[in-house]
């Protein structure tokens, strides 16, 4: 107990025996003191930071690291809800400022996910959002509530909260994708929740997938014209995006197309993918984005109170993270924390280099605390600052 005393009570050995007698009585009663035993100087407490803060830590996972490993996993594990098998077969990417949580981020998980030819991952559903991006395979499909989407390098799927969702792999080669979820924050919040009973959907233990209710890849269909959507169809929810996925080759086009553009001076050509029903960002707990750099393009420095993880797609380059350089070329993934400055730079001078990102932005919008400092060529920084809560008078 005395230990928590030395936590806030710098010059503890000061204390009269009063003193601390009386942090002992408190501590006992699981309570502590809500103020610095140390009167020489003002300091806030510990739970009350002056700055955006937080454990998590600028770090990247190069595929050179990553790809074997993930490869391998399929000789030492198999893949089903039997003895020795594993539901997911996954390596799980664990930020070294928050071991040991299973956590990227404050606010994400992720991990990196093999599927060989042939196999198939049970269907399953959790209340968490997951945004998965396709490293390798050219026959790996999603199924989500009766839709398979088919999937590429480079593609993009989604999995709404509390959807069945399985994964399988038709081609000859292995099937392998990054996913992204928003676990530790649901976690925190008391509402994580699996259900991995698919028997009580098809009344069969053996029947692993999913029977499929509509044709292949019908969102596509429907939704992935830009600004135009089908009025004839309706999504259950309004907060999820009803377009399942996303082609690379779309997406790369777009970004072709506005190459010319002056773009973000923080961030080059960025575009978000969006609900195209209503506009909003994909769900309720995370905003996704592509952006290019073009060949030697480098950025200005900005930093934001959001956390970002950032996937590597094509090219190569660096991201400056405070006084942290990381280094990434094509499937690396790294993160950049809350409230950290960084920039990025093409590291090629003729080829051009793909992020895709996904950020907790959503989150920090919806209880209206965004911030952003930018600087500009000269070093001076522009502030979005806190927005004040005061009533205006007419």
């Amino acid at each position: 107990m005395m230990d928590n005393v030395i936590k806030m009570a710098p010059s503890e050995s000061e204390l009269s025996k009063h003193q601390q007698n009386y942090a002992q009585r408190v501590h006992d009663s699981d309570m502590i003191e809500g103020w610095w035993w140390d009167s020489t100087e003002f300091r806030p407490r510990p739970d009350q930071p002056v700055e955006p803060s937080g454990p998590a830590v600028p770090h990247v996972w190069n595929w050179s690291t990553v790809g074997p490993l993930i490869h391998e996993s399929g000789e030492v594990v198999g893949l089903g809800q039997g003895p020795g098998e594993a539901e997911r077969r996954v390596l799980v990417l664990r930020n070294p400022g928050l071991s040991p949580q299973y956590a990227m981020t404050n606010t994400f998980f992720g991990d990196v996910q093999l599927i060989e030819p042939g196999e198939v991952a049970p269907s399953h559903r959790h209340t968490t959002t997951a945004a998965r991006f396709v490293f390798e395979g050219m026959g790996g499909w999603t199924s989500v509530e009766g839709e398979r989407v088919d999937l590429q390098p480079g593609d993009i799927v989604m999995n709404p909260q509390w959807a069945w969702h399985d994964h399988g792999n038709d081609g000859d080669d292995n099937f392998v994708f990054f996913d992204v979820l928003d676990i530790p924050l649901l976690t925190h919040l008391g509402t994580a929740v699996w259900d991995f009973d698919y028997v009580q959907v098809t009344g069969d233990k053996a029947n692993k997938k999913q029977p499929l209710t509509r044709p292949n890849n019908q969102c596509m269909s429907l939704f992935d014209s830009s600004g135009i959507v089908p009025r004839f169809v309706s999504s259950s929810r309004t907060d999820q995006s009803p377009l399942l996925g996303y082609r690379y080759t779309t997406v790369r086009s777009t970004l072709d197309k506005m190459r010319d553009e002056k773009g973000s001076p923080n961030d080059g050509i960025i575009v978000e993918f969006n609900n195209p029903e209503s506009g909003i960002s994909i769900a309720p707990t995370m905003s996704m984005c592509a952006q290019l750099l073009r060949p030697g393009e480098k950025t200005l420095s900005h930093r934001h109170n959001w956390s970002t993880i950032y996937i590597a797609i094509d090219g190569r380059g660096s991201t400056v993270v405070d006084d942290t350089t990381l280094e990434w070329e094509k499937n690396d993934i790294f993160v950049v924390p809350s409230w950290r400055w960084h920039k990025h730079s093409n590291r090629s001078n003729e080829t051009d280099a793909v992020l895709y990102s996904v950020s907790d932005l959503p989150i920090i919008e919806k209880i209206g605390l965004r911030r952003e400092q930018q600087q500009n060529e000269s070093g001076d920084i522009k502030d979005t600052g806190w927005t004040p809560n005061c009533p205006v008078w007419e």
